[in-house]
């Protein structure tokens, strides 16, 4: 699956043509247009931060989307199988530092046109290039849809890419919130080896689980277990409840007698699916 000039997908074999096509119409101006934009590309990145920090995209106007779709194109190979996109090359590096740095890198030859990601998950890619050309990530209906979202997030973070981390963070929240349910022990297990501490996506979980586990009536055996064994998780969690400002006459105070001895009761104990 691949994009097309118009910013609609593109079979196989229509990107097959159509790169043999522009390798022979483009060839001889593609240095020359290659320092134009590296120029264009330096001046898009000022204001960014550098050390694989997020771009800020949101801080400058959005290019519309028909002066990215210029005859330039670039595959990227995909997962164990290498599966090929063939995808408009100044979009791509419009929205990406990574991308940028891949393809208009000065250490890189101005014919790289190709660029492999072998352990990237296609289904998550393809939900990628369904941003890049939309800017629009659908809000999951099942559960089971929530792993390539993450595997999405992930993607986002390590390609610098602000707005869809914004983006795919926003549609897992609206899931959790449409069906009134809270992330898995596994879902933010998952997330939180595998971020930063600014991912959207790690507080978006760590805050949620925060409500999840203060409005319970007990720990649930599993959430328990997890927080013992990851000390920096249950932090995350002592700050996002301090976060809330809560006022002292919201939070029990066990100095109280009668608060103390309700504490004491023995509560009973709910199963928690993970």
């Amino acid at each position: 699956m691949n994009g097309n000039s118009n910013g609609k997908p593109r079979s196989e074999s229509q990107s097959e043509n159509h790169s043999e096509n522009h390798s022979e119409n483009h060839s001889e101006n593609h240095s020359e247009n290659q320092s134009d934009k590296q120029s264009e590309t330096h001046s898009e990145t000022n204001g960014q931060t550098n050390g694989g920090s997020m771009s800020q995209t949101s801080e400058r106007p959005e290019k519309p989307l028909n002066e990215l779709l210029t005859n330039t194109m670039v595959d990227i190979y995909v997962g164990t199988d290498s599966s090929r996109w063939h995808l408009h090359e100044k979009l791509l590096c419009y929205h990406s530092e990574f991308f940028r740095k891949t393809f208009y890198g000065d250490y890189k030859s101005s014919q790289t046109k190709a660029f492999g990601l072998p352990d990237e998950d296609d289904r998550s890619f393809g939900l990628f290039v369904g941003w890049l050309y939309s800017k629009n990530v659908s809000v999951p209906t099942e559960e089971k849809e929530l792993g390539p979202l993450l595997d999405l997030a992930l993607m986002a973070d390590k390609w610098s890419i602000a707005k869809l981390a914004e983006d795919t963070m926003e549609a897992v929240r609206q899931f959790y919130h449409n069906h009134e349910t809270y992330p898995y022990l596994s879902r933010v297990q998952y997330v939180y080896a595998n971020t930063e501490p600014s991912s959207p996506m790690r507080h978006m979980m760590v805050e949620s689980v925060a409500r999840y586990l203060a409005l319970n009536k007990d720990i649930p055996t599993h959430w328990e277990k997890a927080l013992r064994k990851n000390g920096n998780l249950s932090v995350d969690i002592i700050k996002a409840i301090h976060d809330w400002h809560l006022s002292s006459g919201e939070i029990p105070d066990p100095r109280e007698s009668s608060v103390a001895s309700e504490d004491r009761r023995p509560m009973k104990q709910e199963h928690t699916d993970d």
